[in-house]
């Protein structure tokens, strides 16, 4: 019986210009739930009490379709932003979900997917957990280049920041990002108040132009280990600078 064996498609970057690539997929941002709260509530605003009928979700009424004033809105979706006092301070738990398309004059909004989100916030810490899943797009407004370009996820995440220090306490990572088409492969990226407080433990994937796989892997949070190009080692030790990624991510994250 025939077997069948993969073609070898071989890397399209330099280990140097892989990683300068990868630094150009992080500058890109992190996705910010509140922030695509904040976008809801804006194009939700722009129609009226009949169409789409509410200013936190698309109802029943919009989902064959329904138009006003030059907008139009299809599907099924919105956000609730649930607040409850905790000792010392607030938990906020926000719930995105959408199957959705909305057009305007100069905007429009694509989601087909959801976000669980949950930060608990004190005087000195804030604590968030969350979930995000599906493709998220807004163009034509002046907005976050993650949300403006397109995002596409099945990632896990939770965190602590020290708000008194503005540091970073504990930061997990783990699941798939894409960017604009620039896909990232979290695994297990952990950053710790112990050793791994500047760099992170675990490793981060991202893909070349001809769809192959880079993985840089950090297995002792120094923010050097293996890099490797579809499972073929091309070098026993390579560095990358996360530092300043975890901070964007819990800015995003529990602003």
């Amino acid at each position: 019986m025939p077997t069948y064996e993969p073609a070898v498609v071989p890397a399209q970057w330099s280990a140097d210009e892989a990683l300068a690539a990868l630094d150009g997929t992080l500058a890109g941002g992190f996705p910010a739930p509140f922030g695509m709260a904040e976008t809801f509530a804006w194009f939700l605003d722009q129609g009226n009490d009949w169409c789409p009928g509410s200013e936190t979700y698309l109802g029943p009424e919009a989902l064959e379709g329904c138009a006003v004033e030059g907008w139009w809105y299809l599907g099924i979706g919105g956000y609730d932003l649930v607040e409850e006092p905790v000792d010392g301070g607030v938990q906020q738990q926000l719930f995105l979900l959408g199957d959705l398309e909305i057009k305007g004059p100069g905007a429009e909004l694509a989601v087909g997917g959801h976000w669980d989100h949950a930060v608990t916030r004190t005087d000195e810490l804030a604590a968030f957990d969350g979930e995000l899943t599906g493709s998220w797009q807004s163009p034509g407004r002046d907005q976050e280049p993650w949300l403006s370009v397109g995002t596409s996820a099945w990632i896990a995440y939770s965190g602590t920041a020290n708000k008194a220090r503005g540091t970073v306490a504990a930061l997990w990572l783990h699941g798939g990002l894409a960017l604009g088409g620039q896909a990232l492969d979290f695994q297990d990226l952990t950053w710790d108040d112990g050793d791994c407080a500047e760099q992170p433990s675990g490793a981060v994937g991202w893909q070349d132009p001809g769809l192959g796989w880079w993985h840089q892997s950090l297995p002792d949070c120094t923010g050097c280990g293996p890099l490797s190009h579809d499972g073929q080692l091309l070098q026993e030790k390579s560095c990358v600078d996360l530092a300043e990624y975890a901070g964007v991510v819990v800015q995003a994250l529990a602003p």
